[in-house]
């Protein structure tokens, strides 16, 4: 199994689902309160997911999509939504192959229900793309990411400025770089880096990630001094942003 790129680890991105708690009636959750309870869970869900605290979350997340799925159905954009939360919560968890199904099946609701060129679609693709490079299966990650970039960039409401283009262009960087394809990789995070910073300023976390990204590039190349000062910059955002005890603030320690 490959060891995960150090900007994958900073995205995401074995074992299966833990039982999901038992979980109130489809009824229940079809009532002002019972949506209100079930907002509530997936805020949970979020909560535990921001501090890094990954199992937790997927607890709440398992016992959401359980009340979801018996409302709205399987096939619906919105359990598709916690699917795909779940495999945000396996992705962090190092448990690729169990994240990959749960995209994979997210990626085919929305694709059913929302249209093939739809903004979430392109998330599921990106999504996917990541932990693809994980498996080693970097063709197909390839693929995925340039299909998410297509998706975002030719979308009226997002287009080739937008934060989520930046991403998809950081995540194809990532498996160009860890497949040794540093011109192409520089190129992405470069364009990524070059979008974040007009879009979002210089002390966001999207901008270490391509920051670092670049750094990993010099790394690799033996251009070690500027490595450093990459490493450097990227290192000071974060801990600005995250703080120095986040996992990714760690990773790039």
């Amino acid at each position: 199994h490959p060891t995960p790129h150090p900007a994958t680890m900073m995205r995401a991105a074995g074992a299966g689902f833990a039982p999901p708690s038992r979980a109130g009636s489809s009824s229940e959750a079809n009532t002002p309160d019972g949506e209100q309870r079930l907002a509530h869970i997936i805020e949970m869900g979020h909560d535990y997911f921001r501090k890094a605290e990954y199992r937790e979350a997927l607890k709440k997340w398992q016992e959401a999509h359980q009340l979801r799925e018996a409302l709205l159905g399987p096939d619906h954009p919105d359990t598709a939504r916690l699917l795909n939360s779940m495999g945000n919560a396996h992705n962090k968890l190092c448990e690729d192959k169990t994240a990959l199904d749960l995209y994979k099946k997210a990626l085919a609701i929305r694709e059913k229900a929302l249209g093939s060129e739809h903004s979430e679609v392109a998330r599921s693709l990106s999504n996917c793309g990541i932990v693809l490079q994980k498996l080693g299966r970097y063709a197909e990650a390839v693929e995925s990411h340039q299909r998410a970039i297509l998706i975002v960039e030719q979308n009226r409401t997002l287009g080739p400025e937008h934060p989520d283009a930046a991403r998809s262009m950081c995540d194809l960087a990532d498996v160009y770089d860890e497949c040794g394809q540093y011109k192409k990789a520089l190129n992405c995070y470069r364009q990524a880096l070059a979008v974040q910073q007009n879009v979002l300023g210089d002390g966001h976390p999207d901008v270490a990630r391509s920051v670092v990204g670049i750094a990993n590039v010099h790394m690799h190349c033996a251009s070690y001094l500027r490595a450093r000062e990459l490493y450097e910059r990227g290192l000071e955002i974060q801990e600005k942003c995250l703080g120095r005890n986040h996992p990714v603030t760690a990773t790039t320690l």
